[in-house]
C-alpha cells in the first residue's frame, strides 16, 4: 500500500472523499486542540462538545485554497486560519506598536524571535525549546527586552502587537521555506545572511520565523488520534472508520458531507 500524505490528504479532502477526511481527523484534529489550548484556554475546555463543529469549519473549500503543499507549509495555514477565527478582531494600535518596535530596534534577530515568542504567549521552556536554546538564555533576553520597554512605557499588550504585526505591508518579505529551510540546514551561508540582514529590522518575518518553528514543533510533537479516540469524531462528521467499499458508498458519503457542511 503506497504511503498516505498531507499532498494526499488536501487533495482528497479538497474532493469530499473520506478517507482525507479520516486522515485530517486522525492526524491534525490534536494539533488544533492543542493549538486553541494554548491561545484560548476556554475554547479548548468545551473542545469535546465543539470539536466537530470546528472541524466541519475546515471545508473542502479551505483544502482547494490550500493546494498542493507539505506537511509544515499545511500547519501554517491551518493555525492561521483557527487564528483568523478565534481573533476576528483588529486589535491593533499604532502608538503601542511604534513604542514597542522602537523600543526594540537594537536586539538581534535570535532576541526578537525570543521577546515574540513571549507575545505570542509561550513561556521561557517552550520558548527556549523553539529557539534551541537554554532557557536562561531566553530569561537573559527577556530581562533586556523588559528594561528597554520600560524607558518606552512599558506596555505590552499582546492581542494588539499580534493584530499590529498583521497589519504590517510587505517589503521584500522572506517566504515561508526560506524559514524552513534555516531550521532544516538546507541553506547558503550567503543566503542566510541575506534573510538575517532583512529579518533583523523587519517584524512581520520575525513574526514567520517564529511561527515557522511553532509549527515545525508541533509536527514533531504531534500524537494522531487512537482508533477509539477518533471514532466518536468521525461519526460525529458523518464519515466511515474504514474506506467505503463501492461507488455507491462514496455517493452516499459524499451526500451526508455535504449536507453536514464539512
Amino acid at each position: 500500500m503506497p504511503l498516505y500524505t498531507c499532498y494526499d490528504m488536501i487533495r482528497d479532502c479538497a474532493a469530499n472523499r473520506p478517507e482525507g477526511w479520516r486522515f485530517f481527523v486522525t492526524e491534525y484534529a490534536p494539533i488544533l486542540r492543542t493549538l486553541l489550548e494554548h491561545y484560548r484556554p476556554e475554547a479548548a475546555a468545551e473542545w469535546p462538545a465543539k470539536a466537530p463543529e470546528m472541524l466541519r469549519r475546515f471545508d473542502a473549500a479551505f483544502f482547494a485554497a490550500c493546494g498542493p503543499r507539505s506537511e509544515r507549509d499545511f500547519l501554517l495555514s491551518l493555525r492561521q486560519q483557527l487564528l483568523a477565527w478565534l481573533e476576528p478582531h483588529d486589535a491593533s494600535d499604532p502608538r503601542v506598536w511604534d513604542a514597542f518596535s522602537h523600543a526594540l530596534a537594537p536586539l538581534t534577530l535570535t532576541e526578537k524571535q525570543v521577546v515574540w515568542f513571549e507575545v505570542m504567549g509561550y513561556g521561557k521552556d517552550d520558548s527556549a525549546a523553539m529557539m534551541r536554546m537554554h532557557p536562561d538564555g531566553v530569561e537573559r533576553i527577556r530581562r533586556k527586552a523588559a528594561e528597554a520597554l520600560a524607558q518606552h512605557g512599558g506596555v505590552v499588550d499582546r492581542d494588539c502587537l499580534r493584530s499590529s504585526v498583521a497589519a504590517l505591508p510587505a517589503d521584500g518579505c522572506c517566504e515561508a521555506k526560506d524559514f524552513f529551510d534555516w531550521l532544516d540546514g538546507r541553506i547558503t551561508w550567503y543566503r542566510r545572511d541575506d534573510l538575517e540582514r532583512h529579518a533583523t529590522h523587519c517584524w512581520r518575518c520575525v513574526d514567520l520565523f517564529c511561527r515557522v518553528r511553532e509549527v515545525s514543533r508541533l509536527a514533531q510533537r504531534r500524537k494522531p488520534l487512537s482508533a477509539g479516540e477518533a471514532r466518536p469524531l468521525l461519526a460525529a462528521l458523518g464519515i466511515p472508520e474504514s474506506a467505503p467499499r463501492s461507488w455507491s458508498d462514496r455517493l452516499r458519503f459524499w451526500r451526508r458531507l455535504t449536507r453536514t457542511g464539512a
